[in-house]
């Protein structure tokens, strides 16, 4: 059944197959996340979606919350990889609230930064499918990030200093407080990305 529901995912107009799947109790065979009416209200939504299969899975289950969905994608025995393109999907949604909140380019390069961070297959296609992702439920302020996406993000790795910078400028051992400070200056970062300059950062 597992398979048939892949397929069904892949077919030019989805929506059919999952309704006789659903229908038929074939999907609540699969997993408990299936025996509930609201599953139906994706199907509209998957539709007309052009992502891949992992982030038409995710649009499948974006009503979870993670652990449910973790647990689910365990259960259908979906790859780590898979696993992990779905749950990215169901958590830069969340990193999208905040964007909705405050819509300006400071806010776009937040969630731009988020997607750089933790993008599963490299920020260009991980951003490409949120975005299908986003259309395809219809979520606020999609196009407001669609006029900002030319913001353009810093990662964490990208930061112009390190661990070891701080310690020896700041004389401090290995230990919690690095992370902390390291994200402090990454979070001044991701709003001005001219402050990313060592000799800003350490003072």
């Amino acid at each position: 059944i597992r398979e048939e529901l892949v397929k069904t995912l892949a077919t030019p107009n989805p929506s059919i197959g999952l309704d006789i799947l659903f229908s038929t109790g074939a999907m609540a065979v699969l997993s408990p996340a299936f025996n509930n009416p609201a599953i139906a209200q994706t199907f509209p939504a998957i539709a007309i979606s052009h992502g891949s299969i992992d982030t038409k899975m995710a649009i499948l289950l974006h009503k979870l919350s993670k652990q449910e969905l973790e647990f689910t994608l365990r259960g259908l025995k979906f790859s780590n990889d898979e696993a992990k393109k779905i749950i990215f999907l169901h958590l830069a949604m969340q990193e999208f609230i905040k964007f909705h909140s405050e819509s300006t380019p400071v806010g776009a390069r937040k969630f731009l930064s988020f997607v750089k961070n933790n993008a599963p297959e490299g920020y260009d296609k991980s951003l490409t499918e949120f975005l299908d992702f986003s259309k395809a439920l219809g979520l606020p302020a999609r196009q407001e990030l669609e006029t900002l996406l030319k913001e353009v993000p810093i990662s964490k790795k990208e930061l112009d200093i390190s661990g070891n910078d701080l310690m020896t400028a700041l004389n401090l051992k290995p230990g919690p407080r690095i992370k902390e400070l390291l994200d402090h200056l990454y979070g001044k970062v991701a709003i001005e990305k001219e402050e990313n300059k060592k000799d800003r950062l350490d003072r």
